[in-house]
C-alpha cells in the first residue's frame, strides 16, 4: 500500500496538469482567434488597392457627368435668350448718330475764365497794397499826421532830394511802369490766344 503522502502528491501532480492541459486548451483558443484576424486584416488590406481605384473611377465618372450638366444648362440658357430675342425682335435699337467729343468743353467758358482770372489778380494786387497801406501807414504832410493822430503837429521838416535820389526816385517809377505794362500785355496777349484756341 501507498503512504498518504504519496497519494497527496500524485493529487497535486493530477490538478497541476489539469490546469495546464485547461490553459492550453484556452491559449489554442486565442490563437486561433488571433489567426482568424490576421486572416481578416489581410484579406482587407489587399481590397484597399481596389477600394481606391473605384473611388477614383467614380469620381473621374462624377467630373463627366457634371461637365455635361453644365454643359446642358448653358445650352438651355442660349435657348432661352434666342427665345426673347425672337419674341422681341419687333423692338430693335438702332444708333443713327455715333457717339462723339464735342469740340468745346461744356464747363467752365475758357474765355470767360481767362478774363476772370486776369481781373481777379488785379483785384488781389490791388487789395494787397490797400492793406500793406493799411497796416504800414504813410503821411504826406503834417495835417494828415494830425488828424489820424488826434494830437497837434508843432512843425515838419522838408525833405530835400538830391538830384542822385531824384533820378533814383524816377528810374523806380519807369521799372513799375514797365512792369505792369509788360503785365498788362502779357494779359491781353494770354486772353486773345485762348480766345482763338477756344475759336478753333
Amino acid at each position: 500500500m501507498s503512504s498518504p503522502a504519496a497519494n497527496q502528491g500524485r493529487q497535486q501532480i493530477r490538478l497541476a496538469l489539469a490546469q495546464a492541459e485547461a490553459e492550453v486548451a484556452s491559449l489554442r483558443v486565442r490563437a486561433g482567434d488571433m489567426q482568424a484576424r490576421l486572416a481578416q486584416l489581410r484579406a482587407s488590406a489587399t481590397r484597399v488597392p481596389q477600394i481606391e481605384a473605384e473611388m477614383a473611377q467614380l469620381n473621374r465618372d462624377y467630373e463627366v457627368v457634371k461637365g455635361a450638366y453644365q454643359t446642358m444648362i448653358s445650352r438651355r440658357e442660349k435657348a432661352a435668350l434666342s427665345e426673347d430675342v425672337d419674341a422681341t425682335r419687333a423692338a430693335q435699337f438702332q444708333v443713327i448718330d455715333p457717339p462723339r467729343t464735342a469740340p468745346q468743353p461744356v464747363f467752365p467758358n475758357r474765355a470767360a475764365l481767362t478774363q476772370a482770372v486776369v481781373v481777379l489778380a488785379l483785384a488781389a494786387g490791388i487789395a494787397a497794397t490797400f492793406f500793406a497801406a493799411q497796416l504800414m501807414p504813410t503821411f504826406s504832410n503834417a495835417r494828415l499826421l494830425g488828424d489820424m493822430s488826434g494830437r497837434k503837429v508843432l512843425g515838419s521838416v522838408s525833405m530835400v532830394l538830391s538830384a542822385e535820389t531824384r533820378r533814383r526816385a524816377r528810374t523806380e517809377k519807369v521799372r513799375f511802369v514797365s512792369a505792369f505794362g509788360s503785365l498788362v500785355v502779357a494779359a491781353g496777349v494770354w486772353v486773345v490766344w485762348t480766345s482763338l484756341q477756344v475759336r478753333g
